[in-house]
Formats: C-alpha cells, sequence, structure tokens
C-alpha cells in the first residue's frame, strides 16, 4: 500500500490525520520526499513539514526504516524541470489546457487586486 501526505496542513489532511493513520497502518518503511543533504533537519522536525513531524511521532512509537527519495536540487534547476514538465503536459494533452484556461479565468474573476 501506498499513502501520500501533503506538505502542509489543509481541509482533512492534517497532522493528526496522518499521525492516526501511521499508526493505524504501522509502516515498515517510510519514502520521504525529501532529500539526503536535508535530513537530518527532517528527523529533528525542524524542517517544519507536516510529514517531518508525523515522522518524528511514528518514529516515536514504531521501529520504522526512512528512506529519502528526493535529490537536492537548486530552485532554478527545479523551477526549469518543473516548467518543461507542465510545457510536456499541455503538449499531450488538451483536456489540461481546458482545466488551466478555467483556472486563470477562475483566479481572475475572484482576485481581490491589492
Amino acid at each position: 500500500m501506498i499513502t501520500c501526505s501533503v506538505h502542509h496542513e489543509t481541509g482533512n489532511a492534517t497532522a493528526a490525520a496522518l499521525h492516526w493513520l501511521l499508526g493505524r497502518l504501522r509502516p515498515d518503511v517510510l519514502f520521504l520526499e525529501h532529500s539526503l543533504t536535508d535530513f537530518s533537519a527532517f528527523l529533528d522536525g525542524s524542517c517544519g513539514t507536516l510529514e517531518s513531524v508525523a515522522v518524528v511521532n511514528c518514529r516515536n512509537r514504531n521501529a520504522v526504516e526512512l528512506v529519502p527519495v528526493d535529490l537536492h536540487l537548486e530552485t532554478a534547476e527545479l523551477k526549469s524541470m518543473g516548467d518543461e514538465m507542465f510545457d510536456r503536459i499541455e503538449e499531450a494533452s488538451p483536456r489540461y489546457c481546458q482545466l488551466e484556461l478555467a483556472n486563470r479565468q477562475h483566479t481572475a474573476r475572484f482576485c481581490i487586486p491589492q
């Protein structure tokens, strides 16, 4: 079973819900969307993400293997890769383009100028 989480609390995706889920599933391994370079900040909870807090809590209750699976990328490199990915999605999916246009229209309509 694969379970994914979000980076910040939103709606029903809360730290408490993730703690409950991990306690119920009692996984043997957690694959972490975090690079090995910043792993110590993740493990001590100082990076402040929802996942980090939940993992610290889970490790206090269960023996679990942690496997970081992200690469450390510079912001410019990451942005370039993201832009390339979305360009490829746009080329392959007319439906994505429709949804993107609708999103921009809704955002423009409901955005309050500052």
